[in-house]
């Protein structure tokens, strides 16, 4: 059945390579000229932005109002990670589009890195293996919903780290940057995941960041 509203791709936006940037094209262009409506962030999203809120902001609009997330799944896109991660906390069906000959690659994939696929209603379910990351994520859920303030001790650009922040960016949950002092350290002068979490601090306590 073709959507009424657009479908979120999530997708690697910086880091894509030219083969997959074509690959993804294609796969747009076949599925707009079925009639589908596809949210494709490098051309939906103005990319411009200094700090990254907007983006991060503009994309879980889409999100919400997407009818089935589709992925096409490189596990080392950042974006890629916190984009499932809001997906997720917004209760969407996760579609995985790559090519079939890629999932037993992806197969091999250990801990948070596997959530996507275990995530994905249209993964094989015998490489599903167990879902243990899954019902990981589920526990961590409920506990940022249950949560008024998201405590987050930033430690780098982890897997762990970029599908949480996702979960609570998507649940607009205020956060609390433990160690603020060396986040700022980090700022950057492009857009980045430290500015985003800086940017938020700030606005929790009412201050600019």
């Amino acid at each position: 059945m073709k959507n009424a509203s657009p479908d979120f791709l999530i997708c690697p936006v910086r880091g894509a390579t030219d083969e997959e940037k074509a690959w993804i094209q294609s796969y747009i262009g076949k599925m707009e000229a079925k009639g589908f409506k596809i949210y494709y962030p490098a051309r939906d999203t103005n990319q411009e932005d200094s700090i990254g809120l907007r983006i991060c902001s503009d994309n879980r609009a889409a999100i919400r109002k997407s009818g089935v997330v589709r992925i096409f799944y490189n596990q080392g896109s950042q974006g890629t990670l916190f984009d499932v991660g809001m997906s997720f906390m917004a209760d969407k069906l996760l579609y995985i589009i790559n090519p079939r000959q890629d999932f037993a690659g992806l197969n091999n994939l250990a801990d948070w890195l596997r959530f996507p696929l275990e995530y994905a209603y249209n993964f094989p379910a015998e490489l599903k293996k167990n879902a243990e990351v899954y019902q990981k994520a589920e526990e961590l859920k409920q506990r940022i919903l249950n949560r008024e303030v998201v405590p987050i001790n930033f430690q780098g650009i982890t897997p762990e780290f970029l599908l949480t922040f996702g979960m609570v960016f998507q649940a607009e949950k205020p956060i609390l940057l433990e160690n603020l002092a060396e986040v700022e350290a980090q700022r950057t002068e492009k857009k980045s995941f430290q500015n985003v979490l800086l940017a938020l601090d700030a606005m929790r306590r009412g201050t600019k960041s």
